[in-house]
């Protein structure tokens, strides 16, 4: 008798804990923000865990006419196991393997012919070049080569390019992360060994440069974040709680009134995911909260990036309460420091626009 309580419990408490979990198909605009159905370029289909605000279990991307992106595995909320992603005909563009969010053990990269381009092992703190060969198929490792391979980054949203040198199989001498032609960073390596890093402009760091987590593609990153475009609102996706949004723009200023674009936004360490999960981190609600309605939704801030990287002022935009106001305004006073914006290849100052939904859980 005692048993079978035990089961009929067990089972109950199963059910509890799978109710939290639903089927889903959410529509993204080609910049992977989460949109209405007749402004999409992806969807995606997968199981997300209401409580804990995330994907588990097997995701599928897809364009809008059904052709597979990308696919993937989450086990509590994090990239755990193998991810595919393809190339618009169908080709296996990229294998590649996680363990608790983190790149982990061997990737491939492949040519679209399916020949294999290049293979590296991601370690805890370090990545190793396994092998490189060129569209014909000829290994690159056994002389004096320069390593390029290009990854659409989530930290700045655009092309990245890391590029060095090969010899004989091991990295030598300048590693460099690059923007288009643009120098963003360098490490120094000696026969394989990492020795030290510099961002542009001589600003050294004791951080790597080139991190593991820069080799993750943007469209990997991007749609777990379920980052909201203008036109969605809360009633379009009831399942998400709250969530930080995206940086939006990043414009340089001069003499304090005069904006313009620059041609690389300020970056936090770790990129935007750094930036809101510091700001995230840091959101606390005072003893009023307990005792007065609150208005839910988004506000709005804008924050200024000297040409140091410090933050000099930070202002709200627009909010619809002043207490959410103040709570932001207080998270935001946890940012540490940028690597600033550059324009021309100059240090400049720059104003930095952003969100954060607030909403009843």
């Amino acid at each position: 008798m005692k048993k079978m309580i035990f089961t009929a419990l067990f089972f109950l408490l199963a059910g509890q804990i799978r109710a939290d979990l639903i089927k889903i198909k959410v529509y993204f605009t080609g910049k992977w923000l989460v949109c209405r159905k007749e402004a999409a370029v992806y969807y995606r289909t997968g199981v997300w865990d209401t409580e804990t605000n995330t994907f588990e279990g097997e995701v599928h991307d897809y364009t809008m006419s059904d052709q597979l992106v990308c696919s993937g595995n989450y086990s509590g909320g994090k990239k755990n196991g193998e991810f595919r992603i393809f190339y618009p005909d169908g080709a296996l563009k990229l294998y590649a393997l996680f363990r608790n969010d983190k790149p982990a053990g061997l990737w491939t990269w492949f040519f679209n012919d399916n020949k294999i381009f290049c293979t590296i092992r991601f370690d805890p703190d370090d990545f190793r070049i396994v092998t490189y060969y060129d569209r014909n198929g000829t290994s690159l490792m056994s002389s004096r080569t320069t390593f390029l391979l290009e990854i659409d980054s989530d930290t700045l949203k655009t092309r990245l390019a890391i590029k060095g040198t090969l010899k004989n199989g091991k990295r030598s001498g300048e590693w460099s992360l690059m923007n288009i032609d643009e120098v963003i960073g360098k490490q120094i390596y000696n026969n394989d060994k990492y020795i030290s890093s510099v961002f542009e402009g001589n600003l050294n760091t004791k951080k790597k440069v080139i991190s593991n987590r820069l080799f993750i593609p943007y469209q990997v990153l991007a749609p777990e974040r379920m980052s909201f475009s203008n036109s969605v609102t809360k009633a379009d996706y009831p399942f998400i709680c709250s969530n930080l949004l995206p940086l939006e723009m990043a414009l340089g200023v001069s003499d304090d009134s005069i904006f313009f674009q620059v041609h690389r936004k300020p970056l936090y360490e770790n990129g935007i995911d750094g930036l809101n999960n510091t700001v995230a981190g840091h959101i606390e609600f005072p003893p009023a909260f307990m005792h007065r309605k609150i208005a839910w939704g988004s506000v709005f801030y804008q924050i200024i990036i000297d040409e140091n990287g410090d933050v000099i002022d930070k202002r709200i935009t627009r909010s619809p309460d002043k207490l959410l106001d103040s709570i932001t305004l207080k998270a935001l006073e946890s940012l540490g420091k940028f690597i600033p914006a550059y324009h021309n290849g100059i240090p400049v100052k720059s104003e930095l626009s952003n969100r954060i939904v607030y909403s009843l859980p």
